[in-house]
């Protein structure tokens, strides 16, 4: 179990599952106790989270309704980008 001291920030709800679901090898000190920056925990924290983002990403793009928005986002880039390039051609 994770015990978290009351003067640090607390973790998230999924920060804090990610950390009850490391492994025992990967100890939890305290960042203010720990001399070691970033601590082990805060690097596996990180990656996982990383890895969590990346497959919500990945599910998002390959879904039909998602990938919609995705198109209308490469639309509205486009037409930016048009019109910045338009004003500046006419300076």
């Amino acid at each position: 179990m994770v015990s978290v001291f009351k003067h640090l920030s607390p973790p998230t709800e999924d920060m804090y599952h990610i950390m009850t679901d490391l492994p025992e090898t990967v100890p939890y000190i305290c960042v203010k106790c720990n001399p070691v920056r970033p601590a082990k925990w805060q690097i596996e924290l990180e990656e996982e989270m990383e890895a969590g983002f990346q497959n919500v990403l990945r599910a998002m793009l390959n879904c039909r309704s998602a990938s919609r928005l995705v198109n209308l986002e490469k639309k509205v880039q486009l037409f930016i980008f048009r019109n910045m390039r338009g004003s500046i051609s006419q300076r």
